[in-house]
């Protein structure tokens, strides 16, 4: 359960997929209004980004941004 920040009970709101898609695809907020207690709220997406790393054979010995190695890898 998600609880609502206006009123603290359970969150509903008027307009649920489209807030939550327009947060997460455009990486902002929106206000929305709450049927639970007829508040506007604020809605933004929360991301965390992990990366992954691996190992890259490059035969000419630079990276994307143009560093280029200064010696052999071992």
């Amino acid at each position: 359960m998600t609880q609502c920040p206006a009123c603290n009970e359970e969150l509903r709101l008027v307009e649920n997929q489209n807030t939550y898609r327009n947060a997460q695809t455009y990486g902002g907020s929106n206000t929305v209004l709450t049927t639970c207690c007829n508040n506007i709220i604020t809605v933004s997406a929360v991301t965390t980004y992990r990366h992954r790393f691996n190992t890259h054979n490059n035969e000419y010995g630079e990276d994307d941004w143009g560093n280029v190695r200064k010696k052999e890898v071992k």
